[in-house]
This record gives structure tokens, sequence and C-alpha cells, in this order.
């Protein structure tokens, strides 16, 4: 635009403009609350409209992040919960539906017209007379005009289906029925309500003979055989709102109460899992992320989480060791809860199943954060296959009690150097610095793997997280749609949001 102007010797000149503190769409959110299932329709669409940018990489400003942050504070997570589902089942339908054409005066004049044309020929050929036709072309022609009259009912079907979505819903009023029908729409089921898992130990235990891996690499088939395997031993659980949803909404929410800046909320962003270990008192647990990358981390505290789910034995602690039990957090839950009423470990085994799945099965997802991963996992699947078959290990639970049984006191990466990358043993040694938390391991896992999955949400490409609507919803898309309404995203700028504007003058 300047060079054309240039071009044309046009007198212009240059101002600064200053956005509005809000924009125009989301200014009355400041003061608003969930009062019923048509206001969380409307909060839905409002917040979907402004954060639909963040597919094409685009910017939020300062002013936008701080109304949503606040808006989305002050919410339970259950309202919360039922907004994310809606905004991603609209943009399912805008990006992989033709909502935005049936919906507009051109799809409702074209879908008139084709109906009112299909009803005119029946009616038209049933009072024609038809003496001189064949009784041949006139079964044929009913044939044919009836297989309209079905297209024309799924027509009336779909248009059911139009006037209950949630485009329609939200803007009617329908006195004493709306909020009856707003609550049947916005509890409708919007995505597979489960969680996929894979295990390490299941992996290592079920793979194929070596001689078949190897003709599969020979034969640039690895991958298919993984996927495979992948089918046969993952598993799914269902995803309790209750529990695991209102466990990450909450961690994330006081994450977010401290992250007063877009400065402060990108640097929480960048956390995994070193967060939450700062305030451990056992300086090993402290120091067991320090050491190695995202990706050798994540592995060790996987298998870790399943040592410590098989290994029952008590450790005896010194005295030394007794003032590490204690980390720094709350005893109650933000509901007035004990936090012993929480099962923190059936949330920890979720997320470490959940996150291993997303590297073996899902590894576009995690592609922003896996860095040298494959090298990591052949290595130590490799070192884990070898140890189990010494000792003739066919279950996961003997493979637990064999690997904490082991003897682990000098850190194998010494021993090893850099010519592998195994993190089996080095698992074994959090899994023993964990056992000496006692009662309080299981709590600061879960935490743990909160950090780790939201550092893989927000890193995750945009583009990824708009394609899995369509294949049924992951719960990563989910918490990385939460970490930017609560200000924890990447995508937000900075500056005080000043547009540059060109007067032209006659």
């Amino acid at each position: 635009m300047y060079s054309s102007i240039r071009r044309a010797h046009l007198p212009a000149q240059t101002r600064n403009i200053r956005r509005p503190e809000i924009s125009e769409n989301m200014e009355y959110l400041e003061d608003q609350t969930v009062k019923d299932s048509r206001a969380i329709l409307r909060f839905a669409f409002e917040f979907f409209d402004t954060f639909k940018g963040l597919i094409a990489r685009l910017l939020l400003s300062p002013q936008e992040r701080h109304v949503s942050q606040g808006f989305f504070l002050n919410l339970n997570s259950k309202d919360v919960i039922q907004i994310i589902e809606i905004e991603l089942s609209i943009l399912y339908e805008v990006l992989h539906t033709k909502v935005q054409v049936v919906r507009c005066k051109t799809g409702y004049i074209f879908r008139s017209f084709s109906f009112g044309c299909i009803l005119g020929a029946f009616f038209s050929f049933f009072f024609v007379k038809k003496h001189s036709f064949r009784m041949f072309d006139i079964r044929l022609s009913y044939g044919l005009l009836i297989d309209h009259l079905g297209a024309m009912v799924l027509d009336f079907i779909s248009l059911i289906f139009v006037i209950l979505s949630d485009w329609t819903v939200r803007g009617q009023h329908w006195g004493k029925w709306a909020e009856y029908i707003a609550s049947k729409v916005i509890n409708r089921r919007r995505w597979s309500g489960s969680v996929s898992q894979y295990n390490f130990f299941t992996y290592c235990l079920n793979d194929y003979p070596e001689w078949i891996n190897k003709l599969a690499e020979a034969l640039r088939l690895r991958s298919i055989l993984e996927a495979i395997n992948g089918m046969r031993h993952r598993s799914s659980e269902e995803f309790r709102k209750d529990r695991e949803w209102d466990f990450i909404f909450k961690e994330l929410r006081k994450k977010s109460q401290t992250a007063k800046t877009v400065a402060e909320g990108k640097r929480i962003c960048l956390q995994r899992g070193d967060g939450i270990l700062s305030k451990c008192k056992n300086e090993n647990v402290r120091r067991s992320n320090q050491d190695f990358e995202h990706t050798e981390s994540l592995l060790m505290w996987h298998i870790a989480t399943e040592l410590c789910d098989e290994d029952k034995a008590e450790v005896e602690l010194c005295d030394e060791d007794k003032a590490k039990v204690e980390f720094c957090d709350e005893d109650k839950a933000e509901d007035g809860r004990s936090s012993e009423n929480i099962d923190y470990k059936a949330i920890c085994k979720l997320r470490s199943d959940y996150m291993f799945y997303l590297l073996m099965i899902q590894p576009t997802m995690m592609a922003p954060v896996s860095g040298d991963w494959k090298l990591v996992f052949q290595d130590t699947c490799a070192e884990t296959k070898r140890f189990l078959s010494e000792h003739s290990v066919s279950t996961t639970g003997e493979a637990c009690k064999r690997i904490c049984a082991a003897e682990a006191e000098i850190k194998p990466r010494a021993l090893k150097g850099g010519e592998s990358k195994s993190v089996l043993f080095d698992a074994r040694i959090l899994n023993g610095e964990l056992q000496k938390l006692k009662g309080k391991r299981w709590k600061l896992m879960s935490k743990v793997w909160v950090e780790f999955m939201s550092h893989a949400a927000i890193n995750c490409r945009a583009n990824v997280h708009a394609q899995q609507p369509s294949n049924g919803g992951e719960l990563l898309t989910f918490v990385w749609l939460l970490m930017n309404h609560l200000g924890l995203g990447t995508q937000v700028s900075e500056d005080e949001a000043v547009r540059l504007k060109f007067v032209v003058g006659k």
C-alpha cells in the first residue's frame, strides 16, 4: 500500500492509532457470569470468534488475553469444559462441514428451491393423465420420485438438526422452552470422552521377534509394523470430568493466577515438570529433570510411574530423608475436600500412559518437543528387553519387581557415557527417591504430569490441534485451548498494540 501511494505521488502521512483496550466482541464479558445453558453457548461463540485466529498462527492482543483470563479464572471446571467442548465442536463444523454454506441466505434459498422442485415434480406426475404411458415407465418414474422423496425426508431431518444446532439455539427466544432445549443441546456428546493408553512395558513384552523387526526395517515397513502393534496393545480409559479434568483445570488455574503479564505466561509455558519439582525438598527428585532432555525425562518419568505403581515395598527413611517428605503445596483441595480423598494414583497413571501413547501413536502432536525421541526409545527398549530376557520375565508386574530389585547406586550415564541414551535404570533410581516421599509421591507425580502435558499441548502446532476434532478429539487439544484461555499461551502480542494508519491528502 505504501509503495503504491509513493508511486502515485499522493500527499500522505502516517499516524499511530492505539487499539481499544478491549475488542468490541469481548467488551461485555468482563463482568459476565455463566447463569444458564444459553449463556454457555453465547460465551462459547464469542470466545471462538476471538480465538479462531490461533489456528492461522495469529496473535492475540494483550487486552483479549486479559479479558479471557479474568473470565475463565472465575468459572468452575464444569462450565469451562462445556465452553471448550462447544468451541471445538464449532471449530470442527467450520473446518470440516458445510455449516457456513447451509446457514447463509444462499444456502437456504437453494435448499428451498431443491425441495420445492422435487415436491412439484411428484405431484405433477401424480395428477397427470398416464393412459398413454407403459406400466413399466410409470413404475420406474414413481420409483425415482419416491427415491427423491427419501432424499426430502433426509433433508427434513437435517433441517431439524439445523434448528436444534448450537448456531440456532444460541440466538432464539423460545420462552420457557429455551433453557430446556439449550441444556439438551450443550449436554449432547461432542467428543469420544475417552483417553487412549499405552504402556512401555506392554510394548516391550509384546513386541515382535527380532527377525521380524529386521525384515520390516529392510522392507521399509517399520512404521506400519509399529502402527499394527500399537493398535493391538493400546487401550482407552473413560475421561472423568469430575476427577481428571477438575485436577488439570485447578493446576493450570493456579499457574494462571501468577501469570500477571504476557511474558510471565510464556515463561510458565516452558515448564516441563521443573515448576513443581522446584518446590520439592528432595534434591535428587528436584534435579531429576535438569540432567536430561525433554524426551529422556518424559520416558524416565513414565517408567518410574509404572515402577511406583507396582513397587509395594516400604522404604525405611533416615532422619534426613524424613525431612524431605513434605513439599511446598496445599493440603486442601480448592473445593474444600481433603487432598487425601483425591485418587492421585489413578490421575497420574492415566496421564503417564496417555503421554506415552502420544509419543508412540500420535508423533505429529509431539513433534515440536520430541527431539531425539526415537534414539532414546530404541536404546531404552533394547536395554529393557535384554534385562527381561535375562530374568525370564513375562508380565508387567514381574518386570517392575525385577527392575526395582536391581542395584543402581551409580548413575547409569556415568558408566555408559554417550554410548547409550537408555533411561531404564535412571528411572529405577528416580523410583527409589520417589518412594522416600511416602504418601506424597503420587500427588507430586500427578502435578509433574500436568506440566509435561501442558508443555506438549502449548508447543503442538495449532493446525495439528485443529485436525483432532474430526478424529474424535484429543485431551491434549482441550488442554491447549484451556491454556490459551487462561493467558498461558505463546500466541500473544507483547507490545502495546499500536497500529500504523496512512492518511492520504487530496
